[in-house]
């Protein structure tokens, strides 16, 4: 289980990399891509890829005190997934 960084729905980069992602995808054997499981629950393999996706957005410092959390604005600093 991911622990939340704080109540704003930020992360810590390495741990968002933990979080499962209704946009990502996994590929199978077969060559379709995935993002859950046949049974319906999220992959393991479609996680979050953090700074490498272009929604995802770096905190300023001066919001939080630190320069290594993040958030996706896809979701929302909220976190509803």
């Amino acid at each position: 289980m991911i622990e939340r960084v704080s109540t704003a729905g930020t992360h810590i980069e390495k741990l968002a990399r933990q979080l499962w992602c209704p946009f990502a995808r996994a590929w199978s054997e077969n060559g379709a891509a995935y993002n859950r499981t046949p049974s319906g629950d999220p992959s393991t393999k479609a996680r979050c890829i953090t700074v490498e996706c272009m929604a995802w957005q770096w905190l300023l410092p001066d919001e939080h005190g630190s320069g290594d959390l993040g958030y996706c604005r896809l979701i929302g600093r909220e976190g509803r997934a």
